[in-house]
């Protein structure tokens, strides 16, 4: 059977990190890169014998560049703290192992986010997979400051796994609330990276037609309407952060002009 790097990135997680360590526990290897955190989450990695790698976060995108190459498994599970491997993923991964099927670089997973109790089944939530588990060497993450995604070398030898993921980001809505914004911010410099400009002829654009189709692509294209108010509390909070980000790039522009 092929080998299996666990790779999680930290800070201040000590709430969350124990279980998702622990829904792992075929894992042959856990790397654990921490952001200087001021509570136990260093203590509760190294009890679940992680190695853990000290380096103060820069962007998301190369924190975890950085942390899978700390890997030296055959395949690479990347997960977030606030994730969990369901019992069924869990199974599913073992007989990628098992298998090790030479015609696959990289798989798949679906996240199933938990808000107030009650599981997301509806939109992008839900709906797009995302790459986590990928053969090691085979991928690299794109150095955005938020929103990272890594990405084969070869596309065409993707798969996908049926079981979700279980993800817990939601605490309550000052937490989150604040999450929120922080993204928003790192996003709009993400944006300003890329030369997006936000100006006269653009703000239209930016602060009434991308929030709109935001909120439209969950509601309708995801069908965030089959999960009625928490669909389109889903669908709206898309739309705010597209807002935002939009506000925050506005902030930055007139920020950096010369005076």
């Amino acid at each position: 059977m092929a080998s299996l790097s666990l790779v999680v990135i930290t800070r201040n997680e000590e709430d969350n990190l124990a279980a998702c360590l622990d829904s792992v526990p075929f894992a042959d290897e856990i790397v654990v890169i921490d952001d200087e955190s001021t509570d136990r989450t260093r203590e509760i990695a190294a009890a679940r014998g992680a190695r853990v790698i000290a380096r103060a976060l820069d962007r998301f995108g190369t924190q975890k560049q950085f942390a899978i190459e700390q890997a030296s498994g055959d395949w690479i599970l990347v997960l977030d703290a606030d994730e969990r491997v369901s019992p069924e993923l869990g199974e599913e991964i073992r007989r990628v192992l098992a298998r090790d099927d030479p015609a696959r670089d990289g798989y798949k997973l679906r996240r199933r986010t938990w808000i107030d109790g009650r599981a997301v089944e509806c939109t992008s939530w839900y709906k797009c997979a995302h790459l986590r588990l990928f053969r090691r060497g085979a991928a690299r993450y794109v150095p955005r400051r938020v929103h990272e995604y890594p990405v084969l070398d070869h596309p065409d030898r993707c798969g996908r796994l049926q079981a979700p993921l279980e993800h817990y980001t939601w605490q309550d809505a000052v937490r989150y609330g604040a999450k929120f914004r922080r993204y928003a911010r790192l996003a709009a410099l993400d944006w300003y990276d890329a030369g997006r400009r936000c100006n006269a002829l653009t703000a239209f654009w930016y602060f009434l037609c991308v929030p709109a189709a935001a909120f439209l692509r969950e509601w309708l294209v995801y069908r965030g309407y089959r999960a009625g108010r928490l669909g389109w509390r889903i669908a709206a909070m898309s739309a705010r952060a597209d807002f935002l980000t939009a506000r925050h790039l506005w902030r930055l522009q007139r920020a950096s002009k010369p005076r």
